[in-house]
């Protein structure tokens, strides 16, 4: 499917727009309600959208059931490319594969899965002008059709994993994550705060971390416990 804009490629997945705004259907339906970690993005970009669209086409061509198929394509399609890479670092780094009793949290993609749900504050990829939505600006919790969508998204699946520890990724997940706290949809201390967002383009990613890394690994730990 290439890097073309997912409105030449698939229109017929457009779920909403308005103005420059966009949102569009990609499978991520699945929900792993007996997950331990949740993982939260802001919402798939085009990569990941077109990464899970492609093995849900291939899980259902191969005969999977449509479960089996949603299930392969949340964990091929989550947080894939390079974005994957930086996020296992920085989740090994602070103990979370220890606390998880596995080798490393590249596994939650593969052949642990079943102990990870990968979300995101709105299911859906998001676009402004065709591009992928950074959580700014629009303001995620800001906007009312944004707003809506993060508690119809994120706000369902937090309430059917409710043992799992939350892990916001960046500003804009993490203020998601506290508005559903605020709404009472979400108790704070299910969560663990203060994760940099793990893109490439994030220029603070990695001194972030570095201040906050020893935090991080005592808040997991105790998590843990």
């Amino acid at each position: 499917m290439g890097l073309e804009p997912i409105s030449a490629v698939a229109p017929e997945l457009l779920l909403w727009q308005q103005g420059a705004l966009s949102v569009f259907y990609a499978p991520w339906d699945w929900v792993n309600t007996s997950a331990r970690v949740m993982l939260v993005g802001i919402t798939p970009g085009l990569h990941q959208a077109t990464e899970a669209l492609a093995e849900a086409r291939r899980s259902l061509a191969n005969g999977l059931s449509p479960e089996d198929a949603l299930r392969r394509a949340d964990a091929v399609g989550s947080f894939s490319g390079p974005l994957r890479t930086n996020l296992v670092t920085m989740l090994d780094g602070i103990g979370l594969a220890a606390a998880l009793g596995i080798e490393s949290t590249a596994q939650l993609f593969d052949e642990m899965h079943h102990l990870a749900g990968h979300v995101s504050a709105i299911d859906y990829p998001v676009f402004v002008h065709g591009r992928n939505y950074g959580g700014a600006s629009p303001p995620l919790v800001g906007h009312p059709v944004l707003a809506s969508l993060v508690r119809a998204c994120l706000g369902a699946r937090v309430a059917m994993a409710l043992d799992a520890l939350v892990v916001p990724l960046g500003k804009a997940a993490e203020a998601a994550v506290a508005f559903l706290a605020r709404q009472g949809l979400l108790d704070r201390r299910r969560c663990l705060l203060g994760v940099p967002h793990p893109s490439g383009a994030n220029g603070h990613r990695i001194r972030l971390y570095a201040e906050r890394r020893a935090d991080l690994a005592r808040a997991v730990l105790m998590w843990s416990a």
